[in-house]
């Protein structure tokens, strides 16, 4: 088990650093937060500064050609540049341009090869908005995306309960995979969770028309970046954390 400790964990140092940079945001677009939120965002401040002070994150500035500029180089620089894009241009992706994506991630792995990972790609706005909004986690950005991806699995080829978790499993290779697509045919994009309720599911499946025999994997929103934008910071662990020799 993890243990957090706010005067070792540069994970949670960060974590209060985003509160602080969302505060100071706000504040410099004079743009009034709830008051119960801002309560609650600085008793979080100011508890984990009872035992460390902790500076503002800054995002970080950057131009659309320097952003795709790595995506035809090595794959450790090419990973590295893809980043969660939330500023998107009016500019409208053809179709074909995220198709071109896909039948590159048609090479994922899957269990015994049975390729369940699915992709609906949504174009009208207030469809997209719907979706979006029954997801709950694009609120500040996500009527901004031009094209929504949502990436399903399908249960029907797994035969017990033992396979329970194949479908995300495989399903997530998928979603990742679409990514690095995505940014190779400089598209900007960003992923957002689909661990739902029962009740929010039957919700996505109706409005999505999608069969029930398909879980929710994931989304992801779509769009061409403006000339200028900004990226929010994304601490990463160090390689001794998370890797372990045995």
């Amino acid at each position: 088990m993890i243990k957090y400790d706010l005067s070792t964990s540069d994970q949670v140092q960060h974590a209060i650093g985003v509160l602080k940079e969302y505060l100071l945001f706000h504040s410099k677009q004079e743009f009034k937060i709830s008051s119960q939120l801002e309560a609650r965002i600085k008793k979080t401040i100011n508890l984990a500064e009872s035992k460390i002070t902790t500076k503002a994150t800054n995002q970080l500035s950057t131009t659309k050609e320097e952003y795709f500029r790595n995506i035809n180089s090595p794959f450790n620089l090419f990973s590295d540049s893809r980043k969660s894009i939330r500023n998107y241009s009016e500019e409208d992706i053809p179709i074909e341009s995220i198709k071109s994506a896909l039948n590159i991630v048609l090479n994922t792995p899957s269990a015994c090869n049975r390729q369940t990972s699915r992709a609906y790609i949504f174009k009208n706005k207030n469809q997209i908005k719907e979706i979006i909004d029954i997801q709950g986690g694009a609120g500040g950005f996500g009527y901004l995306a031009n094209k929504l991806v949502v990436i399903t699995a399908e249960l029907g080829v797994f035969g017990g309960a033992h396979e329970r978790y194949q479908a995300y499993i495989d399903g997530g290779i998928f979603a990742m995979n679409m990514l690095y697509a995505l940014h190779a045919n400089s598209i900007a994009c960003c992923i957002l969770n689909c661990s739902n309720a029962p009740g929010k599911d039957k919700r996505l499946h109706k409005i999505c028309e999608i069969d029930r025999n398909e879980v929710f994997i994931a989304m992801i929103s779509c769009g061409y970046p403006t000339d200028n934008f900004s990226i929010a910071t994304s601490h990463r662990y160090e390689l001794n954390r998370i890797c372990h020799i045995k």
